[in-house]
């Protein structure tokens, strides 16, 4: 199945779903996880959110795009506190369609 299949045939439930679980109006628009993205960046987007989503149930106070380190800029995709220790995550995603015709332009 390929992936547009595969949104097409989530729809509305989808729809439905995400919103009710992932109800942070400012990190969705940040993180733009719509259509409009191109297959890598909207795999990439949506790996980072379901991470954020469910960490954010054992941290109320979980950030996203933290900078960790001021002299080169580096930052993580998602810092967060659980049981006493600091997460910092840095989510990575595969271009699993590098090589196929159709994907090539995006």
């Amino acid at each position: 199945m390929i992936f547009d299949d595969f949104v097409s045939k989530l729809g509305k439930k989808y729809e439905e779903d995400f919103k009710l679980i992932c109800d942070s109006s400012e990190y969705n628009n940040k993180k733009m996880l719509d259509l409009t993205l191109s297959i890598h960046q909207y795999i990439q987007a949506s790996s980072e959110a379901i991470y954020y989503y469910f960490l954010r149930r054992k941290d109320e106070n979980i950030e996203y795009d933290k900078r960790v380190n001021m002299e080169n800029g580096t930052d993580v995709d998602i810092s967060c506190n659980i049981a006493g220790y600091r997460i910092n995550l840095e989510v990575k995603t595969p271009e699993l369609f590098e090589n196929t015709s159709k994907y090539k332009e995006h």
